[in-house]
This record gives structure tokens, C-alpha cells and sequence, in this order.
């Protein structure tokens, strides 16, 4: 069976522009105006706490006009109420408000809390994902969130080709038949959402934004305008968001040319900068993942759009080719004909061309 391509949206107007360019599920947040009022965002209702942009769903109305979208092409929608805790009245808040969401006619959510997720697993007619903001995934864990209403699993971002195969195989021990999602564009970050150190506000840059790259020991230098570098033969480039200068260094490890830039959200549109697993289809169907999740919520829509379509490219080139080979050739030859940012979720091929 081929994998689905679901990606995150934060306003009802993209919804057929989403599905047009490939989607197959839909997933967006949904946050009552009675729920602020009553709480605020100290404990937000699900992880992303921004409000002010295309993150969430503010009103009943919009899911009403939503679900009739929903009626007429057929793609899903599932509402994300995945904070990482809850005190026991926001709980129940967020009970009752699933079930008036499930009375609109959804039946999808998705759900990091054990305690909520025990919550809802109770309801009938309800399907829920398990969300990689859980933190872990394991044996141990399966055993504890496999209700039976429970239909997915969502890998956190870190997890590796290895232990998606290794989980899928203690899953079919089991006796169970999960669908798995596996994150495949944008916002790759070193944190685990668990642990994320960082809140998704609408003041200051997303952590997940941030120029970094995981390599070992370099010889990146940042020094402030008017300062000398360490070495005049280093390349400058003035950093836009301190206005001081990032001296380009080099991985001792590859003698590659490092120069760590913050993400322009206004440069020409580049496939998989913030975060990239498309050379890794192959290995992920393999090791059972059903469905690619696109961090797409907030992002602009243009870019998001793109995203879907440069994934339906990937999706046909794989059902496509005969080898694992052949799919990675022509993955670098039709979508990364200039190369890829190296931005890569788990691991990554060389580029064979």
C-alpha cells in the first residue's frame, strides 16, 4: 500500500488548495475561545502555542465551514489536542470539547498525554493517533497507549530507520496492525517535542528556526561588528538578525565549508531546508511507516503547497522503481538537481549524481 502524505493546516481557506496539490489527510488545531478565557496559555491545548498566525482553528463556526469541505473532497482532517500536560480540569475541558468536535462530525485526534489519551480511548466512534510529542516510543510504550481506539502512531522526529523497523516488528509480536507517521519535511530541530526547551510564541524565532548543524567539533567563529576575526582569510557574512558578522569556518571532519544562516521565510522556495527525509522513502516503507507528516502549520501556504506536490513526485518516483538505487538516483536527478541543504532527518544518501 502506498504511503499518505498528510500535512498540517492552520486555516480553512487552504484547505482545497492543499488537497488539490496531492494531500491525502489533514491535520490542524483547535482551540476554543472559552478554553483562553478560562486558562490561558500557561497550559496550552495543544503544542503549538502561537495564535496569531495560520496555526489554529479559533471557532466552532470554522470547523462547521471546514466539515463541509471535508463532505465534498473527501480528505480528512484530524484536530491535534497534543500538549504535553494538563491539569485535571483542562482535561475535562478538552473531553467535552472532543465530543462536541465528534457531534460536528469528527471522528480524528491526535494525543500526547497518557491521561487524556485514556480519556478518550473510552469514547466510542472516536480514532486516535498517538502524537511523537509523547516523547518515546517502545515496546513498553506500545503496551501502555495500543487502546482500542488507538489507530496511529507518530514517530518522534529523532527516531531512526532502525528503531521504526524494530518497533513495527514488536507491534506484529503483538499482534497489532498500527499505521505509523513519520516526519518528512520542514523544522527539523535537536530537540525531542517532549523536551523542547522553547515555546512556539508569536514574539520570538521558533528554536527549530535556528542555524545549527550537529557535526562534531568546528572552528565557526561569530564575532561582532568592528571585531576582528579569527582568521582575515575566513569568509564574512553578516548575520540579519544581530547584525554582526558569522565567519564561515570548516567541519574538521569533511573540510566542508560551514556557514550557518537563519531561515529567510521570504527566499525562493527550497525543498527540505528546514528538514528532509525524501531520499529516505524507500528505507521507511520498508521499515512500515504508512503516512509522511509535513511540519506545515504556520508555514506559508505557497511553500507548503509546494511541499505536497515535490511529495507526490517523490511518492510516484517510488512506486515507480525497481530498486532502492534506482529511487535515489532519480530522486537527486528530478528533485535535488542542484543538491539537497543536507538538513537531513535519521540519515542520508550521497548524492549518486
Amino acid at each position: 500500500m502506498s504511503m499518505k502524505i498528510v500535512a498540517g493546516i492552520g486555516c480553512v481557506d487552504d484547505y482545497f488548495d492543499y488537497v488539490e496539490a496531492g494531500a491525502d489527510e489533514l491535520f490542524c488545531g483547535y482551540v476554543p475561545a472559552e478554553y483562553m478565557q478560562k486558562f490561558g496559555r500557561q497550559y496550552p491545548a495543544n503544542r503549538r502555542e502561537v495564535l496569531y498566525y495560520n496555526v489554529q482553528i479559533g471557532s466552532e463556526s470554522e470547523l462547521l465551514i471546514l466539515r463541509r469541505m471535508i463532505e465534498k473532497a473527501k480528505v480528512p482532517v484530524s484536530i491535534a489536542f497534543n500538549g504535553l500536560f494538563y491539569e485535571e480540569e483542562q482535561r475535562e475541558f478538552i473531553a467535552e470539547t472532543v465530543k462536541q468536535c465528534m457531534a460536528l462530525g469528527y471522528k480524528d485526534f491526535i494525543v500526547a498525554e497518557p491521561k487524556l489519551l485514556a480519556k478518550l480511548d473510552a469514547l466510542d466512534g472516536i480514532r486516535l493517533t498517538v502524537s511523537g510529542e509523547l516523547g518515546e516510543m517502545n515496546e513498553g510504550v506500545i503496551r501502555h497507549v495500543a487502546g482500542k481506539n488507538v489507530r496511529r502512531l507518530i514517530f518522534p522526529r529523532q527516531t531512526c530507520i532502525e528503531e521504526m523497523s524494530s518497533l513495527n516488528d514488536a507491534e506484529k509480536r503483538r499482534g497489532l496492525n498500527l499505521e505509523h507517521e513519520a516526519f518528512a519535511l520542514n523544522e527539523k530541530c535537536h530537540f525531542t517535542g517532549a523536551y523542547c526547551c522553547s515555546l512556539h510564541c508569536d514574539e520570538l524565532c521558533h528554536i527549530c528556526k535556528l542555524p545549527y548543524r550537529l557535526t562534531g567539533k568546528t572552528d565557526v567563529n561569530i564575532a561582532l561588528e568592528g571585531d576582528d576575526c579569527a582568521d582575515d582569510s575566513e569568509r564574512f557574512e553578516v548575520d540579519e538578525c544581530t547584525g554582526g558578522k558569522v565567519c564561515a569556518g570548516k567541519d574538521i571532519n569533511t573540510d566542508e565549508v560551514i556557514s550557518d544562516e537563519l531561515v529567510d521565510c521570504e527566499n525562493e522556495y527550497v525543498l527540505g531546508e528546514t528538514g528532509c527525509a525524501v531520499c529516505l522513502l524507500w528505507k521507511m516503507r520498508s521499515a512500515g511507516v504508512t503516512h509522511l507528516k509535513i511540519v506545515s502549520r504556520g508555514n506559508n501556504s505557497e511553500a507548503t503547497i509546494n511541499d505536497i506536490k515535490c511529495m507526490r513526485i517523490a511518492l510516484d518516483i517510488l512506486e515507480d522503481s525497481k530498486s532502492e538505487d534506482e529511487y535515489v538516483k532519480r530522486i537527486f536527478s528530478e528533485l535535488f538537481p542542484n543538491g539537497c541543504k543536507k538538513n537531513c532527518y535519521t540519515q542520508r544518501y550521497s548524492n549518486p549524481m
